[in-house]
Parts: structure tokens; sequence; C-alpha cells
């Protein structure tokens, strides 16, 4: 079994709800969201994080992206008191501790800061992400990927479809990270390109769901 825990900084967002709920609801004219991470402790294993909430500097953030929250007519509020990193430092973990980190999917809020992890640590992301999204900005300045998060670093894009290793969760595809059956990566396509959740064992019969999506509910 893996040790989970929710990695909450204090990151939220402040957003029109009309631009991701319909009809509208009077009273609840916006949606304010807190912005997680997970950090997965496999006994043997080590360290892995899936998502990593949003980067403190949001200015530094692909224009296409920063862009679109620097508009006031668009209406985003974005805080950001402390990023990942720094809270896993604020814990006493080192960030060369993290083995690995899942991107669920390409939107801001679950990208953060990989540039602040050692090129030691693997960036792994759903089928069709690389196709979709790189290469990074500037390379392509349409992309909401910066190459500099992919740049020295091992990316590793899952193929839900290898035959030694695809298993099913549900009507999900899976695929069983550490080998043990404590944290599989499910298939959900349908949000975004290359979407994938994670699914952390926490006792023998009972598991955490990351769903990868902090605005239209867990699964597509």
């Amino acid at each position: 079994m893996s040790n989970t825990l929710i990695l909450y900084s204090g990151a939220r967002l402040d957003l029109p709800a009309e631009h991701f709920l319909f009809p509208n609801i009077e009273g609840h004219e916006r949606l304010q969201i807190p912005s997680y991470s997970f950090l997965i402790a496999h006994p043997s294993k080590g360290q892995v994080l899936f998502d990593l909430s949003l980067r403190k500097d949001i200015q530094s953030l692909a224009p296409v992206v920063a862009n679109r929250i620097n508009n006031p007519k668009v209406g985003w509020k974005v805080s950001v008191p402390q990023d990942v990193p720094d809270t896993l430092i604020a814990n006493g973990i080192e960030l060369s501790e993290i083995k690995t980190i899942f991107w669920s999917h390409q939107h801001f809020e679950h990208l953060g800061d990989p540039c602040k992890f050692p090129s030691s640590t693997e960036l792994v992301v759903g089928p069709g992400f690389t196709q979709a999204y790189t290469p990074g900005y500037p390379d392509n300045p349409e992309s909401p990927v910066k190459a500099a998060d992919l740049k020295g670093r091992r990316v590793n894009e899952l193929d839900f479809n290898n035959g030694r290793q695809a298993i099913s969760i549900g009507r999900f595809k899976a695929f069983d990270w550490f080998k043990d059956g404590s944290f599989y990566l499910l298939d959900v396509p349908g949000h975004a390109a290359g979407h994938i959740c994670g699914f952390a064992r926490v006792k023998p019969d009972s598991f955490v769901l990351m769903g990868g999506v902090s605005q239209r509910g867990c699964l597509p």
C-alpha cells in the first residue's frame, strides 16, 4: 500500500462560474477553487507527485495562459501564497527525493513549476500529450506548456495499450505504476488530450482517486 498526502499550499482560483457551468445559479456567480497536489510515498520505491498545483510566479506561465489570466475582461483571480516545492521543503522533504511528477493534463493549475526539481525527476504524461502540446513555448507560441519545463529531464508518455502491462479498473485502462497494486494511473480521455487520473490504495479495500480536474468534476 502507498501513503498518500494532499499538499495544499493555499493556492486558489476565483473564476466566473459562467465560464464552466450552465445555467447560472443566482448567488453562485463565481467559483472559488483550491488547487491540490498529491504526494504518494511508497515504502520501498520512493516518493512521487501527482500534479503540481499552481506555480507561484504566474507571470512566468506560457503567454497563451498568462495573457488570459491578466485580461481584466476575463475576470480570473489567482492566489498562490506558496507553491508545492516550497511546501515540500517546509515539511522537510528534499526535492531530490521526488522520483516522478505526474501531470494529469495541461491546464495551468496542474502544471506547477517542474524547473524547481532536479533533472533526475522524470515527468510522466498521458497518451497524446506530447503530440498535442509539444514543442512547448516559445518554440510553439500557442502551447500552454513551456519548453523549459521539459528540457533536460526524461518525459515519459504512458502507453495504456502495451500488451504486457494492459489492465483495466472498471471501464478505464490502467497502469500499475509500482507493479504491486498500490498505485495506478488511469486513462480517462475526454477532458483534455493525455488526461490521466491517479488511483492510490491506502487500505486493502480503500483507494484515493486523484481526479486531476478542478473545474468540471473528477471524470469526463
